[in-house]
């Protein structure tokens, strides 16, 4: 994902700007660095984003994201 967004042209000081995340841990994550926390969250936020659209189409209507 970062590499798509830093090949889009964004600068990882911008990134560091809107999310608060240090340049230089941008860098290595860039250069495939990366914890395996990392990696373990993403696998979470993909469940999220499977329980959320299920609630979505059994409610019919927008589930809160909380």
């Amino acid at each position: 994902m970062l590499n798509v967004i830093l090949d889009s042209g964004i600068k990882q000081i911008e990134i560091e700007a809107e999310t608060g995340i240090p340049q230089p841990r941008i860098s290595r994550w860039a250069n495939g660095d990366v914890c395996a926390a990392v990696n373990d969250a993403l696998v979470i936020q993909q469940i999220y984003e499977k329980v959320v659209a299920k609630e979505r189409r059994k409610r019919k209507k927008p589930a809160l994201l909380t």
